[in-house]
C-alpha cells in the first residue's frame, strides 16, 4: 500500500508542475476575477464487480472519499482553468484500497483584435481508468460553461477487468487568426503519452498537428475544412507504430435558441508499421459529434467520437466513444440527472493480434437535494457491461449513497 501510493503521488506531482508552468505561460501579471471552490464528497458504495475482473469476490463495500478543487481566472482577453480531482476507496474487505486523481488546465487569451492562444493540459492515474471517465460526470456545482479539459485522446476500454493502473498525459497549444469578417484559420500542436503499471499494458506516446479554416455562412451556422496528422510510438516493441492523416469537413450551428450543434465527418489513412521494412495501410471513417440543449432548469447533451489511435494493447486501432447526458432542476433543493455511454476499439487492423474488438455500455441515474447552501445529500446508481472483450470480464452494478459540501465560490 506504501508503494502504491508514493508511485501515484511521484506520478501526479510532475504533470501538476507541467500545468502550473503553462498556466503561466497563458497567464497575465494580474487577474482581475478569480473563483475558487473545493468540492468534498463522502459516502458509501457498494459494487457487484469493483474491477470487473473474473475470479473476484461477489460484492465490494467501499467508504469513499473525494475531493475536486477548481480554480478560474480571468483578467481582461485572457481566463484560465484550473481542476483537479482525487478519489479513495476503501473497501470492507477483499478489495483494499483504490485510489486515483486527475489534474487539468485550459486556458485562453486574445493577443490582438484578430488573433488567440490557446493551450490546456491534463493528467490522470487510475486503476480502472475508464470506468472512473463513465461515472465521474461533470459536477453540477461547477458554474455552467466552466468545462474541465477534454482529454486528448479518445476513452480506451482495452484493459478494463485487469486492475492495471493507467496513467495518461496530454497537453496541447492553438492558435486562431481572423482573415476577414468570414473567414479565419487555426493552427494546434498536442502531445500525449500513455504508460501503465503492469504487464497487460503497452506505453504509448502520440504527437500530433492540425490546420483548419473556417467560414461563417450566416449569424448562425458556420463551416470547416480540417486536416491532421499524428505519429504514434509504443515503446519496447518493434511493431505498431503509425502514421495517421486524416481530412476532414465540419458545421457549427445554432438550431433555435436553445439547440447547438457541432458535427465533422472524414477519413483517416493509416501506415502502421507491422515490422522493420514492413507495413500496412489502411482507411477508416472518423469525426466528431456535440449535440446540445439549455434550459433554465435542464440540459441535454449528445457527444460522440471516431478516430484511429494508439491503444494499451499495443497497437493503433479505430476507437468509438459515444455519451449523453441529461440533468434536470425539480426544485430549489432536488435534481435528477441521467447518462448512458458506449465504447468500443476495433479489432487490430493486424489478423489475430492481441485479440478482438473490445464493446462496453454504462449507464446510471442520479438525485441530489440541498440541505443547505452547500451541503447536500446525493444517491446514485449505474452499471457497467462489456458486451464483446479480449479477456472474460463480470458486469458491475453500482450504487452509491452519500453527502457533498462546496467551499469556496457556489452558486
Amino acid at each position: 500500500m506504501t508503494q502504491l501510493k508514493s508511485t501515484f503521488i511521484a506520478s501526479l506531482v510532475r504533470p501538476v508542475a507541467a500545468c502550473g508552468m503553462a498556466g503561466l505561460m497563458v497567464g497575465q501579471p494580474a487577474w482581475a476575477g478569480t473563483r475558487t471552490a473545493v468540492v468534498v464528497n463522502a459516502g458509501t458504495v457498494v459494487e457487484t464487480s469493483p474491477f470487473q475482473d473474473v475470479g473476484s469476490p461477489p460484492v465490494g463495500v467501499a467508504f469513499s472519499l473525494g475531493v475536486s478543487p477548481s480554480v478560474s481566472f480571468e483578467s481582461g482577453n485572457s481566463v484560465l482553468n484550473l481542476t483537479g480531482n482525487g478519489r479513495i476507496n476503501q473497501y470492507v474487505a477483499h478489495y483494499g484500497n483504490d485510489i486515483s486523481g486527475s489534474v487539468g488546465m485550459n486556458g485562453s487569451t486574445r493577443v490582438s483584435a484578430k488573433t488567440s492562444l490557446t493551450a490546456q493540459a491534463a493528467f490522470s492515474s487510475s486503476s480502472r481508468s475508464y470506468t472512473d471517465r463513465l461515472f465521474n460526470r461533470t459536477d453540477p456545482s461547477l458554474e455552467p460553461g466552466f468545462v474541465p479539459p477534454v482529454d486528448f485522446l479518445l476513452p480506451d476500454p482495452s484493459l478494463l477487468g485487469t486492475r492495471t493502473r493507467q496513467n495518461a498525459f496530454n497537453a496541447s497549444v492553438g492558435l486562431s487568426h481572423v482573415l476577414s469578417s468570414r473567414d479565419s484559420i487555426s493552427l494546434s500542436g498536442g502531445y500525449a503519452k500513455g504508460w501503465s503499471e503492469g504487464a497487460s499494458g503497452r506505453d504509448f506516446n502520440n504527437i500530433s498537428g492540425q490546420i483548419g479554416y473556417s467560414r461563417r455562412l450566416s449569424a448562425a451556422t458556420s463551416v470547416r475544412l480540417g486536416f491532421s496528422a499524428a505519429r504514434s510510438n509504443f515503446e519496447n516493441q518493434a511493431f505498431g507504430n503509425s502514421t495517421v492523416l486524416s481530412p476532414t469537413i465540419g458545421v457549427d450551428t445554432r438550431l433555435g435558441k436553445r439547440w447547438t450543434l457541432g458535427a465533422s465527418v472524414g477519413v483517416s489513412i493509416s501506415r502502421i508499421e507491422l515490422a522493420p521494412g514492413v507495413t500496412l495501410s489502411s482507411t477508416a471513417m472518423s469525426g466528431s459529434l456535440r449535440l446540445c440543449h439549455r434550459e433554465d432548469r435542464a440540459g441535454f447533451c449528445l457527444k460522440a467520437g471516431r478516430a484511429v489511435q494508439p491503444t494499451y494493447l499495443g497497437d493503433t486501432r479505430t476507437q468509438t466513444d459515444f455519451s449523453a447526458d441529461y440533468s434536470r432542476r425539480l426544485s430549489e433543493n432536488d435534481s435528477i440527472s441521467a447518462f448512458a455511454s458506449y465504447g468500443r476499439t476495433d479489432g487490430s487492423f493486424q489478423t489475430g493480434l492481441r485479440g478482438s474488438a473490445v464493446d462496453v455500455i454504462g449507464a446510471g441515474a442520479g438525485y441530489s437535494h440541498r440541505f443547505a447552501r452547500r451541503l447536500s445529500g446525493v444517491a446514485n446508481v449505474g452499471f457497467h457491461k462489456a458486451l464483446r472483450s479480449t479477456a472474460p470480464r463480470k458486469t458491475n452494478a453500482t450504487f452509491n449513497l452519500g453527502i457533498r459540501y462546496a467551499f469556496g465560490d457556489t452558486q
